[in-house]
């Protein structure tokens, strides 16, 4: 069996040299915003360096917020300091006790420079919004220029073609209802090292309402008591799980606990409505995707294909875990689901470029639940141009 031994040869040490800036890079957040949000993570900056002895500082920092679509939605800006990892619970901040929005922001700290340890170092970009900000309005901050030791350098940067938006805050108003769909895979361990802990933190991160989940794989119970949040899931190891902050009225039984997983919730304003978190079969012969070229594919035999597994799973998720509790009463559904499947919506005639010269496709599982009148939540958002 294999195992570690340390390395305590003396001739292997490598002598201690000067600190020297590696790389720096500013990573962009593309979560939208709720009206009102506090010290909201805008985007973080890693400075990666070498050496240990005569440590470099970050003596200051220039902010561009010339793409902020109103400085009025933008109270104060915070920059701290998180240490090795950009999650950190730990930050202190730096520069100041928050500043005040303009075009362009300077920040120095001469007498007190943030020393930088061997490795890598984070320094967080924070924001408070007004209760009133724009819904709609786009948030935008770069860092054009950072200092170490009072020189000059220019970050890289992600050129993340998202900004995040001002949306609706959920806990304020109760007319609004946040909904997060993800399938985790295999419980979240793929996701880093401590992989329920990061899916954990970007729940939070979201401030949805109502989690549909699929491959939660005895993760559920941790992830609803971290977020206090009610749990719908047919057992502790299974595959789905529905996470609500708002109470479940009823449990419904599904057709099939590893497709289906039906409840009803009640709202703060006393209303019902249907959530299921669904998963569907796919098909395994032929492969279809716009992630990578695959010519000579029959689309027609996509279809064929899709008609004898989701569709069919959809059809029973409809017709018996659905329809039956919709008969006298006009009670909203969510359907919240990996359906294995793409969407109609998506391969049109404009999307062919995007797909490799297919389409447009007929995917049948996103035409038959269009035709039962639900909307494709993405598509009501994003319209096909």
């Amino acid at each position: 069996m294999a195992y570690t031994e340390i390395n305590d040869n003396p001739k292997f040490v490598k002598p201690a040299k000067e600190q020297k800036l590696f790389n720096a890079i500013t990573i962009h957040s593309e979560w939208d915003i709720d009206q009102g949000a506090s010290d909201n993570a805008i985007l973080k900056l890693r400075i990666a360096v070498t050496g240990s002895l005569t440590p470099l500082a970050l003596t200051g920092i220039t902010l561009d917020l010339s793409s902020v679509s109103a400085l009025s939605d933008i109270s104060r800006i915070h920059i701290y300091h998180t240490g090795k990892t950009a999650h950190s619970t730990i930050k202190s901040e730096i520069f100041g006790k928050g500043t005040i929005p303009s075009k362009k922001i300077v920040l120095s700290e001469r007498n007190t420079p943030i020393r930088l340890s061997a490795g890598i170092n984070y320094f967080l970009i924070t924001a408070d919004f007004s209760a009133k900000a724009a819904i709609g309005n786009k948030i935008k901050i770069d860092i054009p220029v950072f200092e170490l030791n009072n020189r000059h350098y220019t970050p890289e940067t992600t050129n993340s073609s998202i900004a995040p938006t001002i949306t609706p805050n959920n806990y304020t108003d109760a007319n609004i209802i946040k909904v997060l769909q993800w399938n985790i895979w295999h419980g979240g361990i793929h996701v880093g090292n401590n992989g329920i802990n990061n899916i954990i933190n970007l729940i939070k991160a979201t401030h949805a309402d109502i989690i549909t989940m699929q491959e939660a794989y005895g993760s559920q119970l941790r992830i609803a008591e971290s977020l206090n949040y009610f749990l719908s899931t047919a057992s502790s190891n299974d595959n789905l799980a529905i996470y609500s902050r708002f109470p479940i009225a009823k449990h419904l039984p599904p057709y099939s606990t590893f497709n289906s997983n039906p409840v009803i919730l009640t709202l703060p304003n006393s209303k019902k409505i249907l959530v299921n978190a669904c998963w569907l079969r796919y098909a395994t012969n032929p492969e279809y995707t716009s992630l990578y070229p695959n010519k000579g594919s029959n689309t027609n035999l996509w279809i064929a294909k899709d008609s004898m597994s989701n569709l069919l799973d959809i059809h029973e998720i409809i017709s018996k875990d659905t329809e039956p509790y919709l008969k006298d009463s006009n009670i909203p559904v969510i359907i919240g689901g990996d359906f294995n499947s793409c969407s109609h919506l998506d391969w049109t005639k404009a999307a062919i470029p995007l797909h490799f010269g297919y389409g447009p496709v007929a995917f049948p599982t996103s035409r038959y639940l269009l035709a039962k009148g639900y909307k494709d939540s993405f598509r009501e958002k994003t319209p096909m141009k």
